[in-house]
């Protein structure tokens, strides 16, 4: 049976969101209704890369659900990673109520611009000598190893 790894469950209410999870902090949380063994009915996950708490207030105007439970990540890219986790884990947008699957983290894209910008401008010294042809393919390489990795979950 998936597992969560997340404490819980709390009431989802600003009083249960305040008491349970601490401002300012990366993490994950889920969102359903509480069975009577302490066990959460998952119907959505999600994750904040900056405040949880702010997060799961926003939720709360948006999703109408009894209970939640959370855990606190050390990164971005760690609660992206559990977020994926979970999203499969408990049936994707069959089983939840989540629309699409997880975006990336906060700062992954920009990495990527960063490092095709870095790629550019090197190309550009390097126009007109042997190197460049062995740097461009080098680029058309990485380039297609990063999409396909990225729509595998794995950056």
């Amino acid at each position: 049976m998936a597992s969560l790894n997340m404490s819980g469950p709390f009431p989802f209410s600003n009083l249960g969101i305040n008491n349970a999870v601490k401002r300012n902090k990366i993490g994950n949380y889920a969102l359903g209704s509480a069975n009577q063994d302490g066990t959460l009915r998952v119907g959505y996950v999600g994750r904040s890369d900056n405040d949880l708490n702010a997060e799961l207030k926003q939720r709360l105007q948006t999703h109408n659900y009894s209970s939640f439970k959370a855990s606190y990540a050390i990164s971005p890219k760690a609660a992206y990673e559990k977020e994926c986790k979970n999203y499969h884990d408990f049936g994707g947008n069959k089983s939840l109520s989540n629309d699409i699957h997880p975006d990336y983290f906060q700062g992954q894209i920009e990495l990527y611009k960063a490092a095709k910008a870095a790629i550019i401008y090197i190309s550009g010294f390097l126009k007109n000598t042997p190197e460049y042809d062995t740097v461009m393919e080098d680029y058309r390489k990485r380039s297609e190893k990063i999409k396909t990795m990225t729509s595998q979950h794995y950056l």
